[in-house]
Order: C-alpha cells, then sequence, then structure tokens
C-alpha cells in the first residue's frame, strides 16, 4: 500500500497539525489547572475566615443574649 507523495505530504501535514493542537490543548489544560488551584486556596482561606467569623458572632450574641436578660429581669 504504497502512498502517493501528495498523500504522504497530507498525511504529514495532517499529522503536524494534530500535534499543534494537542500542544495547544496541553497548554490550555496547564493554564485552567493553575486557576483553578488559585482559585481553592481562596475558597478555603475564605472558608477558614467565615467560620472564625461565626465563632465571633456566636459570642457576641452570646453575650448580647446575657445582656438582655439582665435588663429585662
Amino acid at each position: 500500500m504504497n502512498d502517493s507523495p501528495k498523500k504522504k505530504f497530507e498525511k504529514d501535514q495532517y499529522l503536524i497539525e494534530m500535534g499543534q493542537v494537542t500542544k495547544n490543548l496541553k497548554e490550555n489544560v496547564r493554564e485552567i489547572d493553575r486557576t483553578l488551584s488559585q482559585q481553592k486556596g481562596i475558597i478555603k482561606n475564605m472558608g477558614q475566615n467565615m467560620d472564625k467569623t461565626n465563632k465571633k458572632m456566636g459570642f457576641v450574641m452570646d453575650k448580647l443574649g446575657l445582656l438582655l436578660k439582665t435588663k429585662g429581669g
């Protein structure tokens, strides 16, 4: 099964194009991975900050509840 020079050239061009597309996809995937890693860190920090804030809010609410009991009693 011998291909003509034209067919071989077309196949070679196709393989070159596929290699370029694959390289571009790989670069895009790496960039997406970097972005997701950054967002993961941001979300983790946000969760930690929310936990700290909720604890502080709980403390304030407890003190407010005690204050309201003593004012009303």
